[in-house]
């Protein structure tokens, strides 16, 4: 913790925010992974009971929990477009999943209903989500490279991104070089920067391109939209919860990332570039995933995973 703002075992509050962001996505696609499918209408008092004493005792809960644990930490790095890029990807890829997967719509709305509620208000208003709010609010759209009177505006924090685009065009296609960034973006500073320390541009796509041009931004780019329209189709067309839980997931974690990226260098970050790159994974393991085996009277093989 440093000036009450989690870093965990980063050196930047809003690289933790981006690696909460993954985990939680991966964790909510599993939630509903593991959610019921099935509906006792006419179940008495005490079957009732009994389910909500099973409940109360499964990995379920453990699970919701250790999801309620992520939430407050990302609350409390403060992060402001680590936590706007959580609650836009819950809100753009829930619609998405509701849109896609009917038969399990029901149990959607109420799983991210209840992270909205429990999670971000109820939870998240009792560490301090309202100086997440605050912070965004004093943002102001213009103002100069390092001035510290108030939040960094929009313009000091683009200035790098907007400085390299020349670079990016001296080397469009192969770039300079993976990792040359800080060396050669010295030839392009302007005398705004004075003596201040540049290593990143704050925009993942303008330094990916800087680094390794065009192609290197175009192969990126194919995996990543590849993926995400891979996981979309998972969704719209398995009929189980273990691919679906898992592809919605992984399309959370790419729509989160994706907005983050466009004001910080996550990717630049191993520990985070290893992450994306396993979930990246998940999403054609999702798409692949053999369909659950049926034994004679209609009963799902324990193999199958349910999915």
């Amino acid at each position: 913790m440093s000036h009450s703002n989690l870093i965990g075992t980063f050196i930047n509050r809003n690289h933790v925010a981006a690696y909460l962001n993954m985990c939680l996505s991966v964790g909510i696609g599993l939630m509903l992974a593991r959610l019921g499918s099935e509906v006792h209408k006419h179940a008495g008092w005490k079957e009732r009971l009994k389910r909500a004493i099973e409940f109360l005792l499964s990995t379920k809960i453990r699970l919701r929990l250790l999801l309620v644990v992520m939430v407050i930490a990302l609350v409390v790095t403060r992060s402001r477009m680590g936590n706007s890029a959580f609650f836009i990807s819950l809100m753009v890829v829930g619609l998405l999943g509701v849109v896609l997967m009917r038969k399990t719509a029901p149990r959607t709305i109420a799983l991210i209903v209840s992270l909205v509620i429990i999670d971000i208000l109820v939870v998240g208003s009792a560490v301090g989500i309202e100086q997440v709010a605050e912070r965004i609010q004093q943002t102001q759209v213009s103002g100069a490279v390092g001035d510290s009177s108030t939040e960094e505006s929009i313009e000091a924090r683009t200035e790098a991104a907007r400085t390299a685009l020349p670079m990016v065009r001296d080397f469009v296609w192969a770039g300079s070089g993976g990792g040359s960034f800080y060396n050669v973006f010295m030839g392009y500073r302007t005398p705004a920067y004075g003596s201040s320390f540049v290593d990143h541009t704050h925009n993942d796509y303008v330094e990916i391109a800087a680094d390794y041009g065009l192609i290197g931004l175009g192969f990126l780019g194919l995996l990543v939209s590849g993926t995400l329209w891979t996981v979309i189709k998972v969704m719209a067309q398995r009929r189980s919860n273990l691919p679906r839980g898992i592809a919605f997931g992984v399309a959370m974690a790419i729509v989160t990332l994706l907005m983050h990226s466009t004001v910080d260098f996550n990717l630049q970050i191993p520990a985070n570039a290893l992450t994306i790159v396993v979930i990246l994974a998940m999403g054609w393991i999702a798409r692949f995933l053999p369909s659950p085996e049926r034994k004679p009277g209609g009963k799902i093989s324990q193999n199958g995973l349910n999915g």
